[in-house]
């Protein structure tokens, strides 16, 4: 009588194949979730421009306009603050002048980070770019810089704009 079943020699294979599967698989599984992470971040960069915008409008109907700093890091807002939805990681800090345009703005959750550079009215269509930490030359492990180099409170406060 003969056994059914399969042999250790034949498992083997199958499992020699299927882990030549995965290693092939991951590195485009990792990168199509990167290209998300980063797509979703770039959305919420937006919609804090637009809510913000939306919120100097109202704050300045009466006609009395003035310069507004929206800053919010680890979920604590310095001076005015917005009323948003969403990732409540994400700090930023977005900068009016008195006309209502937008001369500075600065985001980041941890793994992205976006600068809008030296701007006297920056629109959201000009929103996108947002670069990986990992990418920051001053954050690369090799490189002789701090780790508070690579923080959200740096990034928002930092003179220089890469």
């Amino acid at each position: 009588m003969k056994k059914k079943g399969f042999t250790l020699v034949e498992l083997l294979a199958v499992i020699a194949i299927l882990a030549i599967l995965v290693i092939i698989a991951l590195p485009n599984v990792m990168g199509m979730f990167n290209t998300a992470k980063q797509n979703s971040f770039n959305t919420e960069v937006k919609e804090i421009y637009k809510t913000a915008q939306q919120a100097w409008i109202m704050k300045n109907m009466s006609g009395a306009a003035s310069n507004v700093t929206y800053k919010r890091v680890n979920g604590t807002y310095t001076g005015d603050s917005l009323d948003l939805t969403g990732r409540t990681q994400l700090d930023f800090k977005i900068v009016f002048d008195s006309a209502g345009k937008v001369t500075e703005y600065r985001a980041s959750d941890g793994t992205f980070y976006y600068l809008s550079g030296n701007t006297t009215d920056l629109k959201v269509e000009d929103i996108s770019g947002s670069k990986k930490w990992a990418d920051k030359p001053q954050c690369k492990a090799n490189d002789t810089a701090t780790a508070t180099d690579c923080t959200a409170t740096t990034i928002l406060d930092q003179i220089v704009v890469d």
